[in-house]
């Protein structure tokens, strides 16, 4: 197939789940079809590696206004009365839209992916498009505004969600099909904004990149760890209700328990952690993650909202690592509770948790194993790729039958 994939963002460096997820599609997708790529850019990004992923890129600059920023309060205004949420008009690239349309006219494609809600506005057909929906956006922002206690950050985010539901349902309905990366999210999608045309993609891991060396390279051990990017908001919040309710519950049990919080861009309430407590470290950018997954205690996913999948745990799973997640946390994945993951949604379970994974070595090592082998069997992405590739002849032929 020749494919025309539109992308927010280029996919090098490689460093939050929707890059990992796109990327680890569109390297085996590319072995057997031919992938136009369009992306937007931002600074230290790079189109070095392209062709590990792609036949064709055309990648345009674009630096959203900075949040706080004058330019972002301007941005903010005049997006107030138009239809478009703000986080999708800030990744609207005139530049982007002209190229799509150029490589439209100059080329006759098998199927055009608008990869992400945000790509929508650069994609100038999208009854044409398959829409890959890494989350239902509208569900974060509600459940964002559902753990608000702050009233004038709730009354933003409830009018956002609101505004967010309004233009997602729009898109899903009109694009030609709607991939998602869960059955829950197919469900929400096919009842909450009437749209039958979904189909649910596996998560997939680098199961040979995670795999646990007989040698892990030198580096400090935690009992605790955290991946994800520190400036999403579900992350800082969950991390937040971690350290403010969660972590004094673990250290009365466990005084000396220590806890590495590992993400890009960690702002400084997320500092302020480390600077209270020496038993909290936070690395900021990492160049691998993998270490910290392979000599730590366990991984901890302490999220209330989302939506989509979370690559960290199917990532420390193939590390071997045990995980203690919220129910939203890891929703859509596939797991057994007690057996390939422990689930816990209170404060006071969640560490009590955690610190019986601290005392047990051999806990550890059983759910860590149990987990690996889960993944290993049928989660790598090349085998998502394959089924990537089968949902889009599948899109092809029923609208070749609708002709």
């Amino acid at each position: 197939m020749k494919i025309l994939w539109v992308c927010p963002t280029l996919l090098h460096p490689t460093i939050n789940g929707s890059q990992i997820r796109t990327l680890g599609i569109l390297r085996h997708l590319s072995r057997r079809n031919q992938i136009h790529f369009v992306g937007l850019s931002r600074e230290g990004q790079t189109t070095a590696e392209r062709a590990e992923y792609c036949s064709e890129v055309y990648s345009f600059l674009h630096e959203p206004p900075k949040r706080k920023s004058a330019a972002f309060a301007w941005q903010a205004l005049g997006n107030f009365l138009t239809g478009i949420p703000l986080y999708v008009d800030r990744y609207r690239s005139p530049d982007a839209l002209a190229q799509v349309n150029k490589l439209l006219a100059a080329n006759r494609y098998d199927a055009i992916v608008a990869d992400f809600l945000l790509s929508a506005p650069n994609v100038p057909a999208v009854e044409n498009a398959v829409l890959f929906q890494h989350n239902v956006e509208a569900l974060i922002m509600a459940r964002l505004a559902e753990q608000s206690t702050f009233a004038p950050s709730r009354a933003y985010l409830t009018h956002m969600a609101r505004k967010v539901d309004r233009y997602e349902r729009a898109v899903c309905r009109k694009a030609r099909h709607v991939i998602t990366v869960s059955p829950a999210d197919s469900r929400y999608i096919e009842n909450h904004y009437g749209v039958a045309k979904t189909s649910a993609l596996p998560t997939g891991v680098n199961l040979k990149y995670f795999a646990r060396p007989a040698q892990p390279p030198p580096q400090q051990a935690f009992d605790l760890v955290f991946v994800g990017s520190l400036d999403y908001l579900p992350n800082l919040g969950g991390v937040t209700w971690f350290v403010e309710r969660v972590l004094p519950l673990i250290h009365r049990e466990r005084p000396q328990a220590t806890v590495a919080l590992v993400g890009k861009n960690p702002g400084p309430e997320v500092h302020r952690f480390a600077e209270k407590d020496p038993r909290i470290h936070v690395t900021g950018t990492v160049p691998d993650v993998r270490p910290y997954l392979w000599t730590g205690g366990a991984s901890i996913v302490p999220l209330f909202a989302g939506s989509g999948t979370r690559l960290k745990i199917y990532e420390a799973m193939a590390a071997g690592l045990p995980v203690v997640s919220t129910t939203i946390g890891a929703e859509g994945l596939t797991y057994e509770n007690g057996r390939t993951i422990v689930i816990a949604d209170e404060a006071e379970a969640f560490a009590r948790e955690c610190v019986a994974l601290i005392d047990d070595p051999e806990r550890r090592r059983k759910i860590g194993s149990a987990a690996c082998r889960q993944v290993t069997e049928g989660s790598d992405w090349s085998t998502v790729a394959v089924e990537f590739e089968a949902i889009l002849d599948r899109v092809n032929a029923a609208a070749a039958d609708s002709r």
